[in-house]
């Protein structure tokens, strides 16, 4: 990844090595108040390890984006380019809703087509996060789903993490 097209040869490459006939998630970032670009492949969240470039970064505005390879290298697909202005929104990031009811808590999020995500709890935020996966299994109800976990008897912070991509 390079944020300048000029000298390609100060593009930051990605120590993966990706195999042929498989599909990749590709995630690029590109910071507006910085100018610096960001590449993950097939991240589950914008906290998983991205690599960014290191060559001069400017704010220019973005007038193209281009896909680059090798002439030996064979034949690239593209499909399903979406431009966004959040991470959660590329990777289709259900909003969750949490209600306390009688037997403890509702926490629901729209079920997203093809995608699959579990819900997980943690007593701290932070350095101090211990996020476990919740034993709640949730149920589809009018559209979302929803995870009844027991009330907590503290503090207790939720987020939903994507299940990982079959050959991830």
């Amino acid at each position: 990844i390079a944020n300048r097209t000029s000298n390609p040869t100060n593009a930051t490459q990605l120590p993966l090595d990706l195999n042929p006939d498989t599909d990749y998630t590709i995630v690029t970032r590109y910071d507006t108040r910085t100018g610096v670009s960001t590449l993950w492949v097939n991240p589950a969240s914008e906290s998983d390890g991205g690599i960014a470039a290191t060559d001069a970064a400017s704010t220019l505005p973005v007038s193209t984006y281009a896909f680059r390879q090798s002439d030996s290298f064979g034949q690239m697909n593209i499909d399903d380019l979406k431009v966004a202005t959040t991470f959660g929104e590329v990777l289709g990031h259900p909003v969750l809703s949490v209600e306390r009811t009688a037997g403890g808590l509702a926490i629901s999020w729209e079920a997203a087509a093809g995608a699959s995500f579990r819900l997980q709890g943690s007593p701290a935020l932070g350095g101090a996060a211990d996020w476990q996966d919740e034993p709640a299994v949730p149920q589809l109800e009018h559209g979302r789903l929803v995870a009844r976990p027991a009330a907590p008897s503290g503090i207790r912070f939720y987020r939903l993490i994507r299940n990982p991509l079959a050959g991830r």
